[in-house]
Parts: structure tokens; sequence; C-alpha cells
């Protein structure tokens, strides 16, 4: 495959998930989409700036992700500790930790991403008897977060035709968020 596509897509992807956060504003993902969606800009233009490896910022991108989907109520105050925590992640990974240590950091915090909005969405169905497809499709959305970094180091497929593939489905999943808020009650439904 041409990797213009690949790039195209990825252009495609970044400004969709760009645009998700000012959707998704004063709902309690908000800052969770707008990590993720600064995410793939900052990583290319630290790499590019500073010659820091796109894969840190990554860790930063995920631990500020994690901590926002906490429900930490006082979390402008805790703020300035973030934004330290994540510069001194930035240093020690950059500086101190080899390769493989820096993927393994990066897959344990997706899959605590994962098993949390795992929790939201039980707990939702526990609160409301209802399921909603917003929660279904952050779990799936985090899914092929963590598969595309599987195959990019274990290649259980070619990697050119399934980062195509895992990014143009990321961005249907992006379309979706930048269509339905987390309320939204044509896609929440009742189990009884």
């Amino acid at each position: 495959m041409n990797p213009v596509y690949a790039w195209a897509i990825s252009l495609g992807s970044m400004l969709i998930w760009l645009a998700i956060p000012f959707r998704q504003r004063k709902s309690f993902y908000f800052y969770f989409f707008l990590v993720l969606g600064l995410s793939d800009p900052a990583g290319y233009a630290f790499n590019y700036i500073f010659r820091i490896p796109v894969l840190i910022i990554y860790i930063v991108a995920s631990v500020l992700s994690l901590v926002f989907l906490l429900q930490i109520l006082t979390i402008k105050k805790y703020l300035p500790f973030i934004i330290a925590g994540g510069l001194m992640l930035i240093a020690t990974c950059y500086l101190y930790i080899d390769h493989g240590a820096v993927e393994f950091v990066f897959l344990v915090t997706h899959i605590l991403i994962l098993i949390r909005l795992s929790y939201l969405l039980i707990s939702f169905v526990a609160k409301n008897q209802a399921i909603s497809l917003f929660n279904v499709a952050l779990i799936f959305y985090e899914g092929i977060v963590i598969s595309k970094f599987v195959n990019n180091f274990a290649q259980f497929a070619d990697a050119i035709f399934f980062f195509i593939f895992s990014t143009g489905v990321q961005i249907v999943v992006g379309l979706f968020f930048l269509i339905f808020k987390e309320q939204d009650h044509r896609i929440v439904f009742q189990l009884k």
C-alpha cells in the first residue's frame, strides 16, 4: 500500500479528533477527548522540534487521559501537579528508560484506561438500567488503540494495512463522538 494513503488517513483522523473536544465540551469526557485530540499534534510537534520520541508524548497523554477518567472533582486544583508529573514522566522516559520499558508503560496505561472505561459502563448500566452506546464506543475505541499498539510490535498483521484499517475505524468512531454526546437519548437503550 502507498504510504501517502497512510499519511492522508492519519491527517484526517487527527483533524476529526481535534474537533471532538469542541463537541464534547461541558461533558465529563471533555478533558479525556481534549488529551486525545492534542496527543497526535503534540507528538509530532515535540518529535520535530525537540526530537522527543512520539511514544513518550503518547505515554504522557495516556496518563493524563487516565487521570481525567478518575472523576477527580477538584481536577483544576491539582492541574499544576499533573502538568509537573507529566513533564517529569517525559524527562524520565526520554532520559532513563529503554524502549521496551516505554512500550510496557504505554500498554499498561491503556489497559488501565480500558478497565476504567469498562467500570464506567458497568456503573452507568447499574445506575440507569440502560446501556449507552457512547460508553460502548469508548471501550471499542480503546480496544482499537491497544490492538494497533500490539500489532505495531508483535506484527500479527501487515503493518501498513492494519494501520490504515484501524485508523479508518478510529475515524468512524470519531465521527460518532462528533455526532453524539454522552447523554444523548438516541444512543441510550433501556434494559427493562
